[in-house]
């Protein structure tokens, strides 16, 4: 059988050809992104937590390493979604353990559980759910005149998306890290 690198492609070119293109278009790429991709950097370096290795399960750990990952290479989304996604991990891991079978409950319940516990203070909780509405659009599908959709937001406050994007994201990194924080903290005795 022969090598299939050799072997033209649709195009003509075999895939080994087509191979240096992309590193050449990758290369283009990273030159005109680096210096953003650096500033992004820097302002992490700022709010980040250096740990070596935390205990948390798996996926929480990955998310959070993925929200770093995603911001620096300006996935905003991600950033929020992730982000958010370890937010919720910590809240429901607070929460009292469920009965077999029960799924965890969703971010909205668990903040309000947490809240009634007394398990986070309550500008954590806060901030937990206004960056939850602002999420929420791009992972559970709403009505575009649901006023947490970026398009809402964009005509309400006058704002280009990139912009209100890297605010989200910016946010969600430093709530990802105050519950990150706040988590290594001694609970509250309880009477």
């Amino acid at each position: 059988m022969p090598d299939s690198s050799a072997l033209p492609n649709h195009d003509g070119e075999t895939d080994a050809e087509f191979r240096q293109r992309v590193l050449a278009s990758i290369e283009q790429s990273n030159a005109r992104t680096r210096a953003a991709r650096a500033d992004r950097t820097i302002w992490l370096s700022q709010h980040d937590v250096h740990v070596a290795m935390f205990a948390e399960r798996a996926e929480t750990w990955a998310v959070m390493r993925e929200a770093r990952i995603s911001y620096v290479e300006g996935n905003n989304i991600a950033t929020l979604v992730l982000a958010l996604a370890y937010v919720e991990h910590v809240l429901n891991d607070a929460l009292p353990p469920l009965p077999p079978n029960r799924k965890t409950p969703p971010m909205a319940v668990a903040i309000k559980q947490a809240r009634a516990a007394g398990l986070f203070p309550d500008d954590l909780l806060d901030g937990a759910a206004v960056l939850s509405d602002f999420r929420n659009p791009f992972v559970h599908r709403r009505n575009q005149d649901d006023p947490d959709t970026l398009a809402s937001r964009v005509n309400s406050r006058r704002t280009h998306p990139t912009t209100i994007g890297e605010h989200d994201a910016k946010d969600a990194l430093i709530l990802m890290y105050d519950f990150f924080r706040w988590s290594f903290r001694a609970p509250p005795s309880r009477p």
